[in-house]
């Protein structure tokens, strides 16, 4: 995980890794009161916009723009490599499947693209985290899985 390759305390990491988990959560659920706890006041979200306008667009998308609250939802994670590369990056896969009657529902990787035989929309997120918070949000242009092999190389 990215945050055990940068210098910062166990504590902090626990703390991250706490909202980033908890972001996940928040987000398939539409819950906006604990999204709201989880961003900083100061930070930088979806090109310059602050935090109020980022839930406004983040529930406009959920609920407005496609009503993902219909839909089912997997998850997986991996690290952007576009303009910011190594962030923590969230994919969001909302499907019109029922997942106990469709197996193959989770079968997937990280980064491919949207199953037209589910009806897939795909939403990858990268944050930015400081001390449990998070300070910023993005939409990532190019992602991978691990960066295992990077570090290694380094």
């Amino acid at each position: 995980m990215l945050q055990q390759l940068s210098k910062i305390t166990l504590d902090e990491q626990k703390k991250n890794e706490y909202s980033l988990n908890h972001f996940r959560y928040s987000f398939t659920a539409g819950n906006f009161e604990q999204l709201e706890e989880l961003l900083d006041d100061k930070g930088i979200f979806f090109n310059n916009m602050n935090k109020t306008r980022a839930l406004a667009q983040l529930n406009k998308l959920l609920f407005s723009k496609h009503n993902l609250g219909s839909l089912w939802p997997e998850v997986k994670e991996g690290y952007s490599m576009d303009a910011t590369p190594g962030e923590h990056v969230i994919e969001f896969r909302y499907m019109e499947v029922d997942p106990f009657d469709t197996p193959d529902v989770c079968k997937f990787n990280f980064g491919d693209a949207p199953r037209k035989e589910f009806k897939e929309l795909v939403i990858r997120m990268a944050l930015r985290l400081k001390n449990g918070r998070i300070v910023g949000l993005r939409f990532p242009k190019k992602v991978i899985k691990s960066i295992e092999t990077m570090v290694i190389q380094n």
